[in-house]
Order: C-alpha cells, then sequence, then structure tokens
C-alpha cells in the first residue's frame, strides 16, 4: 500500500525541496505538490492523502487555515513549517 503526500508552499524552491525530500522516501510514496492553498483544495476534494506538508505563511491563506480546511477526514497527519526555516539537501 503506497502512502500519499501533498506538500503546499508559494515558494517553487522550497516546494521542490520538499516534494523531493518526499520522493526521496521510496517508490512507495505518491507526492503532489502545489504552489496554491486553493489548488490544493481542489485535489483534495477528489484525493484522499496520508501526510500534507504546508508552509504557514503564504499570501492566499496561511498553512493553518488550509489545514483546518481540509483535515476533515482526508490527512492522518498534517506538517506545517515556516519560511523562516530552511531545507537542506546533501
Amino acid at each position: 500500500m503506497s502512502m500519499r503526500i501533498v506538500c503546499v508552499d508559494d515558494d517553487p524552491k522550497a516546494l521542490d525541496s520538499a516534494v523531493s525530500l518526499c520522493r526521496a522516501l521510496g517508490e512507495e510514496v505518491e507526492v503532489e505538490g502545489f504552489l496554491s492553498p486553493k489548488e490544493a483544495q481542489v485535489y483534495l476534494k477528489e484525493n484522499i492523502c496520508d501526510i500534507a506538508i504546508l508552509d504557514i505563511k503564504m499570501p492566499e491563506m496561511d498553512g493553518l487555515k488550509l489545514a483546518e480546511k481540509i483535515k476533515k477526514g482526508h490527512i492522518l497527519l498534517d506538517i506545517c513549517w515556516t519560511d523562516h526555516s530552511t531545507i537542506k539537501m546533501h
């Protein structure tokens, strides 16, 4: 059984990093990335995911608000981070 992860960040570089890190978890992981919280909401109306990795500070809608909206039966676990941290890939 595969795991589905959704990543949402308005910063393209941060989103690419998060998606890459999640894909590195293995072939059993399906990852979808979105630059827009609203696009992620549309996707999640039709798809269930196991984990959502959300940027906290986004202009359209912050990650905490997005987590509230999508958590209704769709997310088993949500993870939030802020723009003030950095993701380093080695």
